[in-house]
């Protein structure tokens, strides 16, 4: 049975990631997922690294060293997709959109990623899907709006099977104390998070659905922090990537 389902590359295929050594195949919604994810683990990397894109996470008067607070949603969605569509646009020609309506009632999504693939029934190729819902971590709905607005309203089988759940996280020692989300925002530490998200993900996958969850630290280092912060300063590390296993293909990929 699994041999029907199997997907061999074709020529085609084989010239495409030649070309490009970066390159992958996408050729189902849980390979679509993992590629998105390994993309925001890279995109992660940026927000820290030796030039930080951390900025454009933040609003705040950067040359009187603050106070700082988050961006808003709105803001925080746009500047993820712009990195998605930069990435897995350009390596993979994922069309990724903002605000795009789905179901009876045409909610709009955050982050809509569609990808044409093969299907192992077609010769023809059919776009795969994927759902990312993103949220600040002020969010007063953060740790149910995974069940009561993803799965319950986005994922629609079989045309929609998978999606993913993304939290920004900030901390709150950078954060200017007057911005009233601040006091919503999670006491914890960001592994908490993290933990409690992944862990629903898992809940919520079924053999109709398939959920995954991603907080992106966007916490500022100590230089940006105000004065007298006794909060420790180092950006903790992702954790290592976990096998992501594919049900209907007993085959495991990075997440």
């Amino acid at each position: 049975a699994r041999a029907a389902r199997w997907i061999p590359a074709t020529p085609a295929d084989i010239d495409h990631l030649v070309g490009d050594a970066e390159r992958w195949l996408v050729r189902s919604p849980h390979e679509l997922l993992a590629v998105t994810l390994e993309s925001l683990r890279t995109y992660q990397g940026l927000l820290h690294g030796e030039t930080p894109r951390r900025d454009v996470m933040w609003s705040g008067r950067e040359t009187l060293g603050g106070p700082f607070h988050p961006n808003d949603e709105l803001v925080l969605s746009d500047r993820i997709a712009e990195h998605l569509l930069e990435d897995l646009g350009r390596r993979l020609g994922v069309a990724v959109d903002r605000e795009v309506g789905v179901g009876e009632h045409q909610r709009s999504t955050d982050i809509h990623l569609t990808a044409a693939a093969r299907r192992a029934s077609q010769d023809a190729e059919s776009p795969v899907q994927l759902i990312v819902e993103v949220k600040g971590c002020w969010h007063p709905k953060l740790r149910s709006a995974m069940k009561d607005q993803l799965v319950d309203l986005y994922l629609k089988p079989p045309a929609i099977t998978h999606g993913l759940y993304l939290v920004v996280w900030f901390n709150k020692d950078a954060w200017d104390r007057a911005d009233s989300r601040r006091r919503a925002a999670p006491s914890g530490s960001i592994a908490d998070l993290r933990g409690a998200l992944e862990e629903q993900a898992e809940r919520l996958s079924d053999g109709a659905r398939r959920l995954a969850a991603f907080v992106l630290d966007a916490s500022r280092p100590a230089q940006d922090r105000p004065r007298g912060s006794s909060c420790d300063d180092s950006v903790p590390p992702l954790p290592p990537l976990r096998p992501f296993r594919d049900p209907r293909h007993g085959s495991s990929k990075p997440a």
